[in-house]
């Protein structure tokens, strides 16, 4: 009876601490999920002076396999700030808009000279986000409670029916996202709307834009 009544106590004792053992590691990794959640990196998109510099235009035609082609360029200039506890590096940034047909397309960004506007007898440069510049080390990361901005320059290309190209609102203005990603897998969109402008202004305020576009069409 006395050796029954120890073993119910020893396997009793031992499986108490089995299930404090198994409290105890899920208390931990509540705590490690409550901490990564809490310090996550939290990021927030907002265009830069959006009734100046969120553009589209039509780019020179080109020829495709015997068809004649219609190009449209898109130069944005976004702000990504961090308001989480943890720095973080963007990896990925694209460009979302639907077409006449209403489908949706998503555009890579293409390096560009960095563009400059010339203020007086001053030239102020723009950074062109993840590009090496006179101002800019082209790195993407963010400390917590800190931002970056940039240029970014995107290009579409099509043929056909003209419902293939990006559907323009009456008064000449295309809605878009913009869509960041970065390291850890989160993302994050923030709408836009892209004013018209001739490709004679945008040559006005990227250097040698036409070499350029040159450059761009023998690796295409």
């Amino acid at each position: 009876m006395i050796e029954f009544l120890y073993n119910f106590v020893e396997v009793s004792i031992q499986r108490g601490l089995e299930l404090s053992a198994l409290i105890l590691s899920i208390v931990n990794a509540t705590i490690l999920i409550w901490y990564f959640l809490r310090d996550k990196p939290k990021l927030v998109l907002n265009p830069v002076h959006p009734e100046i510099y969120q553009w589209w235009f039509r780019l020179p035609d080109r020829e495709y396999k015997g068809n004649s082609t219609r190009r449209f360029g898109f130069l944005i200039y976004p702000g990504i700030a961090n308001k989480g506890l943890r720095k973080t590096t963007i990896n990925e940034w694209r460009l979302e808009l639907r077409l006449g047909n209403f489908k949706k397309e998503e555009f890579k960004p293409l390096n560009i000279p960095q563009p400059q506007l010339k203020i007086g007898d001053q030239e102020k440069y723009f950074n062109v986000l993840g590009q090496v510049g006179i101002f800019s080390d082209g790195k993407t990361e963010i400390d917590s409670g800190s931002s970056i901005s940039g240029m970014v320059f995107y290009t579409y290309e099509c043929y056909g029916h003209d419902s293939w190209n990006p559907k323009v609102q009456n008064n000449d203005t295309i809605k878009a996202k913009f869509r960041v990603k970065e390291v850890f897998g989160n993302s994050t969109k923030k709408k836009l709307t892209l004013r018209k402008k001739t490709i004679a202004e945008i040559e006005k305020f990227i250097p040698n834009f036409q070499d350029f576009l040159n450059s761009v069409d023998k690796l295409a």
